[in-house]
This record gives C-alpha cells, structure tokens and sequence, in this order.
C-alpha cells in the first residue's frame, strides 16, 4: 500500500478517508524504517561512517514521522495549527515539514503555532522524543568510541 500511494495519488487523497488510512500507512512504514535504522546503530561495535549516517537517516526519519502526525492531526482537527495555508496535501506538507524541522530541532519560530490542546500535545511529544534522540544518539557515540 505505501508504494502504491505516490503511484495513485488521486485514488489515495481523494478522500479524507482514505488520506487518513495513507497516513497511517507511511507513519507505519516510517516507524519499521527507524526501528530498524535505530537496531543497526546500536549493533555495531565501533563508531564508523555507517554508525555516523545512520544517526543522521534516524533524525531525518523522525522529521518525516512528525512531519506525518502533523498533517494526519491537521487532517483529523481542522484549525489545529495556526498560519498553515492551503488545502492540497502537498502545500500542507510542506509547510508541517518546515514545521517539523523547527519543532524537532527546538528553534522554534513561532510562525506555525499549535492551537488545540490535541496539536500542542503532539508538538511537545515530538520536542522531548528529538531531545531524547540526540542524547541516546550522541551517548551510544561515546561509548562506542571510548570502548575502543
């Protein structure tokens, strides 16, 4: 079903149904993708190029995890977030992947700001969840670098 959505994406986004179920989908795919990013990181023995991009694969996956939750919450609870313009899939997108990167990496802006309680939980959710990254990530560095 995930390869399928780009394929038919009139089929897919024609409802919000169906937009809903493909969400899902790719939250889902995305989730085993880094589980699985995150399982070859902590198995290796050595810091070394595959550990160092995999750390980065992982932070970039989490982007798009949030990225999806966003817009599936946007989606869900119409006006959930202020100032994000609009109505096709992919502008919106756009706009919760720039808004992803300044809420992950703790910037924060403030131009797109969560207005329900539901949006707001999920902004702080995905704050807290990069923060632990970067500290478990840059933890399994040291330690594999230090046990060498």
């Amino acid at each position: 079903m995930v390869i399928s959505i780009p394929i038919a994406p009139k089929v897919f986004f024609s409802s919000d149904k169906w937009t809903i179920v493909s969400l899902l989908a790719y939250l889902l795919f995305y989730s085993f993708l880094f589980y699985s990013v995150m399982v070859q990181i902590t198995q290796k023995k050595e810091v070394s190029e595959s550990v160092i991009y995999g750390s980065l694969s992982g932070f970039l996956l989490l982007l798009v995890l949030a990225t999806f939750s966003f817009l599936l919450l946007d989606l869900s609870i119409m006006d959930s977030f202020l100032h994000i313009s609009g109505d096709s899939i992919p502008s919106k997108y756009q706009q919760f992947s720039y808004y992803s990167l300044i809420t992950l990496t703790t910037i924060g802006y403030g131009d797109i700001t969560p207005v329900s309680e539901q949006a707001r939980l999920l902004a702080g959710f995905w704050g807290v969840v990069s923060q632990f990254y970067m500290v478990a990530i840059v933890g399994i560095i040291i330690s594999k670098y230090t046990s060498k």
